[in-house]
Parts: C-alpha cells; structure tokens; sequence
C-alpha cells in the first residue's frame, strides 16, 4: 500500500556535496514493504553555500506541508500503447470500471491543483476527454517524456508554484502519496525536485536509481543502458517527480 510511504514514520538520511560547481544533496527514503508499489523517494535538494556536514535523520510524518504555494500538475498520456498491442491508448484502458487515467485525475483531484494540463497525442481527443477540468496539450512528435514536460513549458510560464509530473497510467498512485511528495518538497530541506522511487525485488525493464556508497543519488539509468551491477540495483525510478515550476 503506498499509503505507507506517509504513515510508516520512516527514516530519511540526508547529505550533502558539491558537483562540478553546483551545491545539492540528494535524500533517499527506502521502506521496508514488499512489492513493486511499495514507494520511498529521492530528493535532490538546494543548500546555500554555508550549509556543510551531515544532517540528522528525520521523519516524513513530522514535516508540515505549506499550503500557501499553488500546485499545478502534468499528467503525461501521450504512449501509443505499442506494448499493450491495442489501437486503445493505454490510459483509457479500464481498471474496476474507470479507465486508467480517470483513477489517476481522481486521487490527483483531492490535492485540488490550481492547474491540471494532460500531455496527448496528436490524435489523443479521446484521452482530453476521459480527463475533464485538464487543459489537453499536444505532443505534436513522440519523442519521450523529457520533451513532453517541456510541452507544458509555455502554459506554465505565468505560473509560480510548484508542479507534480505525472504518468498519466498510474490508477493505483494514491493522492497520499503525492502529498509526501509535495511535503518533502515544501520542507525546510527545500528540495529542488523530488523524484518518486520505489523497491522491486525484480526490477526487470525499471530504470535504476543508481546511489554511491553515501546513499547519493548519482544517475538514473534506463534498464537497457545498465551495466550488470546496476542491473542488480532494487530502488527504481517512477519516472514521476516534484518540483517548482522554475526548476522543472
């Protein structure tokens, strides 16, 4: 249950370095459930220039969300469904009588963004429609998910807020968990993006989060471009962050 991810208090260990002239740190939450939903996070987060040594752990639970920053989120539903072999776009498939991307609009709407934008397909109408009170914005070339956030660059213009990237076939992503993830972003910490992991004990085609010995994130590293030690990696990327809009 990813739920857990917000009431399971867990441990979040927290260091910082400089990389080639940029001052981060990159947290990692690793819980201790079972199953390829069982989600932790990875955060890579600002510190000013006097900011130095180790933090303390904290508790997910004890950090208090701001409710005074706007939230806008991009939900992306561009995929062909090539995998699935269906002329039905993946996300309009139906899981307990809605369809994928109606579970997802739903728990995304108890957050109550100010803004909800669904990146399609050229000839995505259908998908526009199975997520009402979402503005649609066309991925004219598919040409990955990194191009379509930058879709949404232009509506987001204006915007000054903080953003929740989304996989528009993600029914069983609970709006608990997107609240973790904009309370670790709206922490004191004050992460620069927070990036959704999660535990697989057979990670397959998953993308690694690659770490070094210190527990930092270094990389995320597709199944395919991995090495066989990185293939043994278990912490895996969701592909679904937070941060605020000027970062992203």
């Amino acid at each position: 249950d990813v739920t857990g991810v917000q009431t399971c208090a867990l441990p979040i260990y927290q260091t910082k370095r400089r990389h080639q002239g940029i001052a981060r740190a990159n947290l990692v939450v690793k819980p201790d459930l079972a199953g390829a939903d069982a989600y932790g996070t990875v955060a890579i987060r600002r510190r000013s220039l006097c900011d130095g040594g180790i933090d303390s752990p904290v508790r997910m639970t004890k950090q208090k969300t701001s409710d005074e920053r706007p939230l806008a989120a991009v939900i992306l539903a561009a995929g062909r469904s090539t995998r699935m072999q269906s002329d039905l776009p993946k996300v309009l498939h139906k899981v307990a009588g809605r369809t994928i991307l109606g579970h997802l609009v739903d728990n995304l709407a108890r957050l109550k963004p100010a803004r909800t934008y669904v990146v399609i397909s050229p000839d995505g109408e259908a998908v526009a429609h199975a997520a009402p009170g979402a503005t649609p914005i066309v991925q004219t070339e598919a040409r990955g998910t990194g191009d379509a956030v930058a879709r949404a660059r232009d509506a987001l213009a204006d915007f000054d807020g903080d953003v929740l990237v989304l996989y528009g076939d993600s029914p069983f992503l609970k709006s608990e968990t997107m609240q973790a993830m904009l309370t670790e972003l709206r922490s004191p910490a004050r992460p620069a993006v927070v990036v959704l992991g999660f535990e697989a004990p057979l990670p397959h085609e998953y993308g690694r989060l690659v770490l070094d010995a210190k527990g930092r994130l270094t990389r995320i590293v597709s199944a395919r471009d991995a090495n066989e030690e990185e293939k043994r990696i278990t912490l895996c990327n969701s592909g679904m962050m937070a941060g605020d809009r000027a970062t992203l």
